[in-house]
């Protein structure tokens, strides 16, 4: 039986007026919080969860799993490690997972990329919002469409 995960991260580098999901402006201290709370989420609900689902000794794996928010990519990498650690730790993943994070143009720099792919991403959902600068800073976002092309291209070479 295979199974989805998604994981909340409501942290943003800047706060956009558009915006109708749950966010908070990141803070480091907040994040160490948030993580460990994550983890502990994700024992508990593993636990219980895979308990209720084994039936006929089959296995059960993960098979989508998405990171949605605020902005993901502002995570350190110290606690993407942690976190994808810690589902790994609980449930396998199917071979062929959908691994998807959101993330924004000017937290997407190159090493972060490579970070999300060693971990397993194989899906970045990019927030561009437009691909005209002017349009982007009216709307108080921290890239321009230059960046878009970028961090696109980066995700692209990922190996």
């Amino acid at each position: 039986m295979n199974i989805s995960c998604y994981v909340h991260v409501p942290f943003c580098a800047r706060i956009c007026t558009y915006c109708d999901f749950y966010r908070i402006v990141h803070d480091s201290e907040w994040e160490d919080r948030y993580v460990e709370a994550i983890c502990t989420e994700i024992d508990l609900r593993f636990a219980g969860l895979i308990s209720k689902l084994s039936v006929d000794d089959r296995p059960i794996k993960l098979d989508t799993l998405y990171f949605g928010g605020g902005t993901p990519t502002v995570l350190s990498d110290r606690s993407w490690r942690k976190i994808v650690g810690r589902l790994k730790s609980q449930i396998n993943f199917t071979d062929n997972i959908e691994f998807t994070t959101e993330a924004n143009p000017e937290s997407s720099k190159p090493d972060k990329i490579e970070l999300l792919h060693e971990l397993g991403a194989n899906r970045i959902s990019f927030g561009a919002q437009s691909f005209n600068s002017a349009n982007l800073n009216r709307l108080g976002r921290l890239h321009n469409a230059d960046e878009v092309d970028i961090a696109i291209t980066t995700a692209r070479s990922a190996r």
